[in-house]
């Protein structure tokens, strides 16, 4: 549509309605006035202008312009989006009136009527029969009105004769109404016939009490579909499929605006990848091992991972959010990579799902120390950390299904596919064709939702100032990932789990503390030493485990398994006891990868588990007192091992929360 920033101009600049009541030349300028309040102002055209380039200023329509338009645009945007015939009357009643846009004189429309009459054919039906003195001056006017727009002239014939006017009874409209909340609404299957047979029904109870003069009449069928076309989609949509599917069906995605600085915004998450490995000791296989990983949204690079048996917990979520935040130097060195990883850093914001192992004070307590700010998406809502999800199909579909032994993603996929006689792979080899994967394909490889490579981004990021957050130092960061608990120290140190931690501070911080409990810090994929709390110093003391040689490559889910079995043995649990067990499930673990097949994904992550993923492991110096547990012949300590007699559920044992056990369902 055509305006002019002139004289009796209605516009709205800012969501307030303007006019203009007079040009001022000589500066260029315009003095508006408030058609609310009447206040008079005076502004540049220029800015008018700008604000018109910026969609803040937009022209007002007179409601009565273009028969009864909508009153800020016209009903049709385009003329394209018009039909045909539309088209056609529209170009025909422009044509009748360009000779007159010059003189629209009463003379003339009437000169220009008799012209057109006298170029008919006799006896046949045109568009000249609507070109009437009253009809070409209606169109003038609103031609000139709408600022010389030829959608001004186009017919609105869709509403003529009665169209979206109900010919229905009121009373028959209530029954059709309450007929589909009542039966179409819902979750069980109904069709539009259902639906006509109970408006039948209701409808004659109706007309018995009705006298025989209003007596209703039964609606079409395709009256009926209608009306339940009329209903709002969401509506319809929540009453069939339920809120969750009517909100899937009615979001829009891919809406967010993304990130453009690194750490910015990091989503984490987990997946049972697709595909069996096998024991590097005998070849057999193990089973399905989890993949946990960070992503950085603004470049799409892999920020960190962990790979391992146990299923998603706290401890993967420690050892990828571990792996992501120092800078991993010795990948190139390690798993043969052609390229450096680049990425590291804290995050500024770490999306998590409603996982399990996301909630609990563990987690948000080594956010808030490390700056990270936590979100959480609502449940079943993977849409709002899709990137996440992305990129496990995308490594799905590019590694794992293409390495003997996948599972695929369904059973549709693999068909008779032998996953398990023809896997071969390790969890050492597949960790390698991880990281080159990642690092040489993925990071190096074009973007399609990036638009560059995730590589090339994260380097000009650096090249343009972006320095990431590191912590002080690699011991801190293992104490602000640990999990939390709270002991007493004892003259004799501290005991968690059952096992004794010591170090010559912890007789000063008792001394204070007296008996009072402080918070601990601990590993649970390594339980050979934990960090003690001392809120007098405000640091963390590093206190050793009193049996190293038992602790070491000690998972909590592995002494737990242990514990267990001591209990077995012996009424008390203590370090004889321990040790004792450790051996004897050792054993049972031995003969069970030989014998038998069950449980294996169990031994190995009994096998596997424990093993820190941190590539610089601190070393600890120690003059703590280890006493060994006494050497014992193996006949002695295990004069009945057999598999036939290991329990069940000797392994199912999973205690990912401090003091919480739960089945895993393999």
């Amino acid at each position: 549509m055509s305006n002019r920033l002139v004289i009796d101009a209605k516009f709205e600049w800012h969501e307030t309605p303007y006019k203009i009541i007079q040009t001022l030349p000589e500066n260029d300028e315009v003095r508006l006035e408030d058609m609310k309040t009447g206040a008079i102002k005076i502004v540049p055209r220029l800015t008018l202008l700008e604000s018109h380039t910026r969609d803040q200023l937009r022209f007002i329509v007179p409601k009565e312009v273009a028969n009864e338009q909508t009153p800020t645009q016209y009903r049709h945007l385009d003329l394209s989006d018009c039909s045909e015939t539309q088209q056609k009357v529209a170009h025909y009643r422009y044509a009748v009136i360009e000779p007159l846009l010059s003189a629209p004189t009463i003379k003339n429309i009437k000169a220009r009527v008799a012209e057109l009459k006298s170029q008919q054919s006799n006896g046949s039906k045109s568009l000249a029969d609507s070109a009437s003195v009253s009809s070409v001056w209606r169109w003038l006017k609103l031609y000139k009105r709408c600022g010389d727009n030829i959608r001004a002239l186009i017919p609105l014939t869709t509403n003529r004769g009665g169209v979206n006017q109900t010919r229905l009874a009121p009373a028959v409209e209530t029954i059709i109404e309450r007929v589909i909340d009542d039966i179409y609404l819902k979750r069980e299957r109904c069709t539009i016939k259902d639906v006509r047979d109970e408006v039948a029904v209701r409808i004659e109870e109706e007309n018995k009490r009705l006298p025989p003069t209003d007596q209703l009449s039964l609606p079409s069928l395709k009256s009926i579909a209608r009306r339940i076309q009329a209903v709002d989609l969401g509506r319809r949509l929540r009453g069939k499929q339920g809120k969750r599917a009517a909100n899937k069906a009615l979001t829009q995605y891919g809406t967010m605006t993304p990130p453009t600085v690194p750490l910015q915004r990091v989503e984490i998450d987990h997946t049972l990848l697709d595909l069996i490995v096998v024991d590097a000791e005998d070849g057999l296989a193990l089973g399905r091992p989890t993949l946990t990983i960070c992503l950085d949204i603004a470049t799409r690079y892999p920020l960190g991972y962990y790979v391992g048996f146990e299923p998603p917990g706290y401890y993967a979520v420690l050892e990828c959010l571990y792996h992501a935040i120092l800078y991993k130097h010795d990948t190139k060195e390690w798993f043969e990579t052609q390229n450096e990883w680049l990425a590291y850093g804290i995050p500024e914001i770490l999306v998590v799902d409603n996982g399990r192992e996301f909630i609990g004070h563990d987690l948000d307590d080594a956010c808030l120390q490390l700056g990270t700010n936590l979100q959480r998406t609502p449940p079943r809502m993977p849409h709002l950390k899709g990137m996440v999800e992305r990129n496990f199909r995308r490594l799905a579909e590019q590694l794992v299904h293409t390495i003997q032994g996948t599972t695929f993603g369904n059973i549709f996929q693999r068909k008779d596919y032998p996953s398990e006689e023809l896997a071969c792979i390790t969890l050492a080899d597949f960790e390698q064709m991880l990281n080159i994967y990642l690092v040489d394909n993925y990071a190096q490889d074009f973007h399609q939702g990036l638009k560059d490579i995730p590589a090339q981004r994260w380097q000009e990021c650096v090249k343009n100032g972006f320095a990431p957050r590191i912590p002080a130092n690699q011991t801190e960061l293992e104490v602000l990932l640990g999990r939390v608990a709270e002991r007493t120290v004892q003259h004799y140190g501290i005991e968690f789990k059952n096992i004794k931690y010591n170090a010559p501070e912890l007789a000063g911080l008792r001394f204070k503390l007296k008996k009072e409990k402080t918070k601990i810090k601990y590993h649970p994929g390594d339980l050979s030493r934990i960090h003690v709390h001392d809120p007098y110093e405000n640091r963390y003391i590093m206190a050793l485990a009193a049996d190293q040689e038992y602790t070491q490559n000690l998972s909590l889910w592995k002494h737990e398994v242990i514990c267990r079995a001591a209990r077995e043995i012996e009424n008390s649990v203590d370090r004889v006891a321990l040790g004792r067990a450790k051996r004897r499930i050792q054993a049972i673990v031995d003969e069970e990868k030989i014998v038998n097949k069950k449980n294996r994904k169990k031994i190995a992550r009994w096998t596997y588990g424990g093993k820190s993923s941190h590539t610089d492991e601190p070393t600890v110096q120690t003059e703590v007192d280890t006493p060994k547990i006494e050497v014992l012949e193996a006949e002695k300590l295990l004069p009945d091992v057999t598999p036939n007699n290991l329990p069940a559920d000797f392994f199912d044992l999973d205690a990912p929360d401090d003091g919480e056990c739960y089945i895993v369902d393999e």
